[in-house]
């Protein structure tokens, strides 16, 4: 490992730039492979709860396969993670069971 993991890592970007990446995940293949899915909600206490472990400097997020009303919908599974990039599993906290739009999508959204 390079630098340590840092409570800071990651970058904002514009809401112009991620419509531009949503929309292009949308006109894919993949897109289609995967149900449909735009997005996934998660709970602020949730995240807050993983966030919250000694020693976490941020999530990482696994992508993964769930199985739900016969259809393969994609997962992203949250754990935390330390200064050294070790995924913090001694808590036993691993953040699932989001909600997936569609069906729980938001009224209007600038992102796609």
């Amino acid at each position: 490992m390079s630098t340590p993991f840092k409570s800071t890592d990651g970058s904002w970007v514009s809401i112009n730039e991620a419509r531009t990446h949503i929309q292009q995940y949308q006109a894919s293949n993949q897109y289609q492979e995967n149900n449909k899915v735009k997005a996934i909600y998660y709970g602020k206490d949730k995240l807050e709860s993983l966030l919250a472990q000694d020693g976490c400097m941020g999530l990482r997020a696994y992508f993964g396969l769930r199985s739900k009303n016969g259809k393969n919908l994609p997962a992203l599974y949250f754990v935390g993670c330390d200064e050294d990039g070790n995924d913090m599993l001694e808590a036993s906290l691993v953040l699932d069971l989001g909600r997936p739009c569609p069906t729980d999508c938001p009224p209007k959204t600038k992102l796609g």
